[in-house]
This record gives C-alpha cells, sequence and structure tokens, in this order.
C-alpha cells in the first residue's frame, strides 16, 4: 500500500481508523487501476492522499480529512470541526478562452447581479452562482450536465477554470469516481 498509516497501536482498533482505512484503500486501487501514482498517509482522525492520473487525461485527485478541535475542554464535541475535501485538477483544459466559476450563492450576489451580466445561476440550481468571463463555452455546459448529482446534494464548493487549468473542489466524505469517470474524458 503506498498510502501509509501513521496511527499509534492503539489507534488501529478505532472503528474511525477502520473506516479511513477502508476509504484510503479504494481510492489507492481506483487510482492504480488506472494506472496512476499514488500517495498519503491517515489515521484514525484523517488522512491527505494525493492521486495522478495520466490516462486519458492528465488529473491530480487530492482527498483530505482533519478533525480540528477548539482545545477547550468545556465545549462539546459538537463544537468541534471536521473538514472533509476533495480536489480534482486537470491543467491543459481547453475551453477557447473562456473562463468561468461555478460557487456557493454569497449574500451580495443578489445585488451584485443588477449590473454584473457575468453573473447567473447554473440551471436548477439556486444555491450556486456562476460567474463567467466571455460567452458560456462547451465545457461549462457539460460541467454542469455531469456535475449536476453533486449541484444538487451541495457538495460542490467551487469549479474554477482559467488559464486552461480546471480545478473542480467538493466538500464530500465521498469519492464520486463514478463522476469523476464522466470527468475524465472531457
Amino acid at each position: 500500500m503506498m498510502i501509509k498509516p501513521n496511527a499509534s497501536a492503539a489507534e488501529r482498533e478505532s472503528p474511525y481508523y477502520k473506516a479511513n482505512e477502508t476509504f484510503c484503500s479504494e481510492f489507492e486501487c481506483y487510482v492504480l487501476s488506472k494506472k496512476g501514482k499514488v500517495e498519503g498517509v491517515f489515521n484514525a482522525w484523517s488522512y491527505d492522499l494525493l492521486g495522478e492520473i495520466a490516462h486519458p487525461k492528465s488529473w491530480r485527485l487530492r482527498y483530505k480529512k482533519a478533525t480540528y478541535s477548539s482545545g477547550n475542554l468545556f465545549l462539546p464535541t459538537k463544537r468541534q470541526n471536521l473538514l472533509v475535501a476533495a480536489v480534482w485538477e486537470r491543467t491543459e483544459a481547453d475551453s477557447s478562452g473562456a473562463e468561468f466559476v461555478i460557487r456557493r450563492k454569497r449574500g451580495s450576489d443578489r445585488i451584485k447581479r443588477l449590473w454584473n451580466h457575468s453573473l447567473s445561476n447554473p440551471a436548477g440550481f439556486e444555491n450556486y452562482t456562476t460567474v463567467c468571463k466571455g460567452r458560456k463555452s462547451e465545457l461549462l455546459e457539460e460541467l454542469e450536465h455531469i456535475l449536476a448529482p453533486l449541484l444538487q446534494s451541495g457538495e460542490i464548493y467551487e469549479v474554477k477554470f482559467a488559464d486552461d487549468k480546471l480545478k473542480i473542489e467538493l466538500r464530500t466524505d465521498k469519492h464520486h469516481f463514478e463522476i469523476f469517470e464522466k470527468l475524465s474524458v472531457l
């Protein structure tokens, strides 16, 4: 396994450790099945995984989980913070010079939309805003279609395309390989 545990012996019996180990193993198997490279570390509380796939297109996948606490023993555990994130990146994506961002809607977007016509909502997703420089590209339309389940569930944090680089940020503890498969051929 190229993803290595950095847990103490006592941690290895934890159900959280076993869940993270399963997640990491599935990630490693997927990347290696695509003839990619994988590395990372995990324990009961976190993981940091990096995978690079070169075929059919060059993609870099990063999955991260971190559990933070306030350090205050008097605050309940609900006050602890959990970050789960996935970042899928691809360079050399061509969108005919268009640049765009799909992000979660902000309170100020309603006001900005009055004078800034580059702001819109992806079709049917009121919780997200699209900021598009130039005309709406085919890539943007394809991404909205492929990422629709993640937009619906609210797991998309931001999708950004600029300087021929596509970056998709998720806030999820799932792999979503079935969606990535559709993206990998774009």
